[in-house]
Order: C-alpha cells, then structure tokens, then sequence
C-alpha cells in the first residue's frame, strides 16, 4: 500500500512522445488550411477594393457629363479620382501592397511585379504614386491631347477607343481594372501569349503587342481579379484575359498560358 501511495504521478517518456507526435500532426493538418485561408482573405479583399473603382469612375463621368478621363502623365486617371475615394485604399491589392518608401522615397517610376506595387512619378510634380492595379487604357478620353494614349503605340488605331460613357454598349463585358504590374494597359488580341510567366517575361512589357502581360501576371496563383465597367468584380484565369472586350475592335480568342518556373522576386 504504501509502494502505491509513493508512486509518482505524470506521463512517462513514451506517453510524452505520443502526445508531441499527435501535436506534430495536428499542425501539420491545419498549417495548409490556415494558409489557404489567408490567400482566400487577401484575394477577396482585392476583389472588394476593385469593386470600388467604377463606382468612382462613374461618380467622375456623372459630374462630367458621360466623359471619360483624359490621358495625363501628369497624373493619370489617379489624382481625379482622389475627389471621390482615399486614393491609396483604393490602389492597393494586399498581395502586392503598397510601401511607405514607395510613396515617400524620390521621384522615381517603376513597374510592379506580381508581389509588389509599382511607382509613378508625375513628370511635373515629381510625387510619387503607387498602386497594385492596371487602369483599361481604352477608356481614357481619345479626344485628350495624348490621344487616350494613342500616341505611345504606332499600331492602335483610334477606332479601338471606347467614346464616353454612353458609348458602352454591353459593359459587364469591358474591363475596368484588373490587378496589374504598371498603372495602365492597351491590350489588343493581337499581344503575344507568354510562354511562361517570369519576371523577364513581365517586365519586358512596354511595347506593342505586350500590353497584355501588364496583367497576365501569376498575383492569385493562375488569375487575376478584374473589375468592369458594370460595377461587377470577377477573378478572371488567365487565359480568358484574352476573351475579354479591352477595346471596342478586340477579337476574344483561346490562349493557352503557362506558369512556366520563375514567378519574379521583386523590381
């Protein structure tokens, strides 16, 4: 009796193994899970935050009697939206956010990749600007003095341009946004399809025929949320870019986009 009331009590080895190794699992079971819902928050926080930019767009061409917004490297289609909305919380996708140096540094412009924002600085005023987002360039006034941009690319034709708001007819089919490595983007049916997504590939996007890979970027594994001219909000994957009405002589086609090896680390 007295052996049995000596005896100390908790777990041996063994038991304390067992119950670490069940631990261990546990983890183990529930870590993919928790991540995958942190990337279905992030992706639906983007969603949210686009929803938000033809609301303001229409807010604008409502006071400016169906116009659309000239073409200004002054400032884009970014400042005048900043009568209507905060501008940084409407820019800004939290997979590729928006630093305080990006906005504070100097003036510098830089593309974004699918992991961070990018920066442009007003040739004027030499503030910087940053966002996560691609603005349809097709939907700037053609009537500007820059063309609605037309002047930057010798194979767009001034018919692709979308007029004003009452011009648009089915617009649940036009893109507004999408999320995108530059502020801005002419994307024509003609754009080569990358045979892999890098970063190469990416940045190398300025030219005719390019565009589309301002927004065919791997930010939400394959696709990209988009928003349109109706207010509604879509992600989109990324072959179907290619389906969608950017201009108003686009030709949808099938594509076949591949994600290739390297996804780029940063500008």
């Amino acid at each position: 009796m007295k052996k049995m009331m000596n005896k100390k009590n908790g777990f041996t080895l063994i038991e304390l193994l067992v119950v670490i190794s069940i631990i261990a699992l546990l983890i183990g079971l529930l870590l993919p899970a928790l991540g995958a819902a942190r990337i279905s928050a992030r992706n639906a926080e983007c969603m949210s935050t686009q929803r938000q930019m033809p609301i303001v767009y229409s807010a604008y061409m409502f006071d400016n009697e169906g116009k659309f917004i000239q073409y200004d490297v002054n400032e884009l289609y970014i400042d005048p939206f900043q009568e209507y909305h905060n501008e940084e919380a409407i820019m800004n996708c939290p997979e590729a956010p928006i630093a305080e140096a990006d906005i504070d540094g100097p003036p510098r412009s830089a593309l974004g990749t699918h992991k961070s924002a990018w920066i442009y600085a007003t040739r004027n005023l030499g503030v910087n600007t940053a966002g996560s987002f691609a603005f349809n360039g097709f939907l700037y006034d053609p009537r500007s003095s820059y063309q609605g941009g037309k002047a930057y690319f010798s194979q767009l034709k001034s018919s692709m341009w979308f007029r004003n708001q009452g011009g648009i007819d089915r617009p649940s089919s036009v893109p507004m946004t999408a999320d995108g490595a530059w502020c801005d983007t002419w994307p024509t049916e003609l754009d080569r399809v990358p045979t892999a997504l890098d970063s190469a590939d990416t940045m190398a996007n300025g030219a005719d025929r390019m565009q589309m890979l301002r927004v065919a970027i791997l930010r939400h594994d394959m696709s990209t949320n988009v928003s349109f001219m109706d207010g509604h909000v879509s992600s989109m994957p990324l072959n179907e870019l290619w389906t969608l009405r950017w201009n108003l002589l686009f030709e949808p086609k099938e594509v076949s986009v591949n994600t290739g090896t390297n996804t780029g680390t940063g500008r």
